[in-house]
């Protein structure tokens, strides 16, 4: 079936900024998307924007009238300076759930395909399951981060729901599929021990609001490196009304954090999928959310501008090699230097063999003071007890 089947073109709307001519625009540079197959064999692009108006697995009150909300708001901003070729293919169809998800699943597969890198504007967080199931279609693994206050999972559980997505996720893919899944900015009030120890047994990675706000916010890019998906919710931001009755959240990313989130995101050299979901429906239909939503999206589309081509697109033979030896651990480290972005790596256990994983400047200072980096032991554990062939 031709793509264009799956997807209906949006009509541009959208805010005017003070001092922005509309020439100056981003919405002036956008290709869009006119409902006619003949359209994807005559445009060539190297981003595209996918609305998914769909909130029906979700039992908070989030907006479905988002993928619009956030455009308006978007597309009277300026120019992105990164270079890309942005192109907004319209909102994916869907008459019953099921054919929204096979519907986004089919369009995101075919954009893999050309190496388009997509910008899914949601809908509700469930919506990360079709998304990620383009990657065992490759037969290849995927990492997953997924960044909220709360993990999306209740154990034992069968039921599929924005509030259970990981349940799903993990059945469909496993450790077959799932190559690394990282949480981050969960809240330890709103997480339970049992949670805690399903992504332990699976060997996922767990970073807390506290280990990635304020002046650790560029802990995220190490996390977002090696990310092939991004799913953000919004929750994960504080004064979002998430919480029952909708009250709002007291702690979590500061706005700006956000932004720069998202900016991390479009500077990865690997990420293919990042998912903004969850936006609140609040008092109008999360219409008082669109400007921040439209900030991140902004923020990540000029964030492209910053890709380095680092590895794995470039040798790690190029970069800087400093071994630490940990007596005490018998642990002969390996990290890799690129002093042209202070960018760092670390080489860990995989099966009978090594594999380099990003990490930050505070693993090899660790090493240096004869501290085993928790991240290297957390792989060496993994190794250790999951079945790599």
């Amino acid at each position: 079936m031709e793509i264009s089947n799956y997807i209906e073109p949006v009509k541009l709307n959208r805010v005017s900024y003070q001092g922005i001519a509309d020439e100056e625009t981003l919405g002036n540079d956008i290709l869009f998307f006119d409902g006619t197959a003949q359209w994807f064999l005559d445009k060539k692009f190297d981003v595209a924007i996918l609305g998914v108006p769909e909130t029906r697995n979700c039992q908070r009150a989030v907006s479905s009238e988002a993928p619009g909300i956030i455009r308006r708001w978007l597309y009277g901003m300026r120019k992105i300076s990164s270079g890309d070729v942005i192109a907004d293919l319209g909102n994916v169809k869907g008459n019953s759930l099921k054919d929204r998800y096979i519907a986004l699943q089919e369009v995101a597969e075919y954009l893999e395909q050309q190496n388009v890198v997509v910008l899914v504007l949601g809908g509700s967080q469930d919506l990360t399951v079709p998304l990620c199931g383009v990657f065992p279609k490759t037969a290849r693994k995927f990492n997953l981060t997924v960044v909220d206050s709360f993990i999306d999972l209740v154990p034992a559980d069968d039921d599929y729901s924005e509030e259970t997505f990981l349940n799903k996720l993990i059945a469909d893919y496993g450790p077959e599929n799932i190559e690394d899944l990282s949480l981050l900015g969960c809240q330890n009030y709103y997480c339970s021990s049992r949670q805690e120890q399903v992504l332990s047994d699976h060997y996922f990675r767990l970073a807390r609001l506290k280990e990635l706000r304020n002046e650790n916010i560029e802990t995220v890019e190490v996390f977002l490196r090696q990310s092939d998906v991004l799913s953000f919710d919004f929750s994960a931001i504080r004064e979002m009304p998430v919480l029952p009755g909708g009250n709002k959240m007291p702690n979590g990313f500061s706005e700006l954090d956000a932004c720069r989130i998202l900016w991390y995101a479009g500077a990865s050299d690997v990420l293919k999928i990042t998912g903004l979901f969850n936006l609140p429906a609040g008092n109008s239909e999360g219409e008082e959310y669109g400007p921040l939503g439209a900030q991140m999206c902004w923020h990540f589309l000029e964030g492209r501008g910053a890709r380095c081509g680092d590895y794995p697109l470039r040798s790690f033979q190029d970069y800087e090699l400093k071994a630490v030896y940990l007596e005490e651990f018998d642990a002969s480290l390996k990290f890799y230097h690129n002093p042209a972005n202070g960018r760092w790596w670390l080489m860990i256990p995989y099966g009978d063999n090594e594999r380099l994983i990003p990490c930050s400047g505070k693993d090899y200072k660790d090493a240096v003071a004869k501290e085993l980096p928790a991240l290297w032991w957390h792989f060496f554990m993994k190794n250790s007890n999951l079945d790599y062939s």
